[in-house]
């Protein structure tokens, strides 16, 4: 499956209440099929198999367990999110940062789905260790919490260091995209996509926030 150019994390934001989400995974949708550039969403977990339901984007899992089915409860396994019609996951992000031990357990098992996994790195260090791990698409999030201008040094030697343990893993950029040019950007360096969240989410009109992100594609 081709992979998302602009992946959007919903995260627990309060704006996505009330309906919100529903509606706004489906302007994604509409921008995207619109456009013609792939716009992925990552809703909250009890809403993600209504949502995949409902539109063709690709509609990640913000996480999951490395399990397989059986005597578990409240995990979240790979199967079950193939069966609620996710195309992944996300893994190993700042909010909810695992063990690389984990980590390579639920690539496999995310693979073996036939499932993509969408995992994060916040150093240098970090990237060559998840890139080993051979996931579809290393999110580089690195930087100081709450930076908010791109860092074209940090992605580059992030996409040389995943470039050089997995060569077929993809670099998405998850830090300091505010504009159409910061995506410009991070492409230039080499990055394939981006990934972002209450810039869309918590914005007063998501519509022209997506519309300038993917005017850089």
């Amino acid at each position: 499956m081709e992979g998302p150019s602009v992946l959007v994390n919903f995260k627990s934001f309060p704006e996505l209440w009330g309906g919100r989400e529903q509606a706004l995974a489906r302007l994604c949708d509409d921008i995207s099929r619109d456009k013609e550039v792939l716009i992925g969403v990552a809703p909250r977990l009890p809403m993600l198999a209504a949502i995949a339901d409902r539109i063709t984007a690709p509609v990640y899992a913000q996480r999951m367990d490395p399990v397989t089915a059986g005597d578990h409860t409240g995990l979240v396994t790979a199967t079950a999110l193939r069966e609620a019609g996710a195309a992944g996951a996300l893994l190993n992000h700042a909010h909810r940062k695992i063990t690389m031990e984990d980590l390579a357990r639920c690539v496999a098992l995310l693979r073996k789905e036939s499932l993509e996994g969408v995992a994060f790195a916040g150093t240098l260090e970090e990237v060559k260790a998840v890139a080993e791990v051979g996931p579809r698409y290393l999110a580089w999030d690195g930087g100081d919490p709450g930076e908010t201008k791109l860092n074209p040094d940090a992605l580059s030697e992030a996409i040389e260091a995943t470039a050089g343990a997995a060569p077929d893993t993809k670099v998405l950029c998850a830090t300091g995209i505010r504009r159409a040019q910061d995506v410009r950007r991070a492409l230039s360096l080499g990055a394939t996509g981006v990934v972002v969240d209450a810039l869309v989410v918590q914005a007063k009109k998501p519509k022209a926030v997506l519309l300038n992100l993917i005017s850089a594609f």
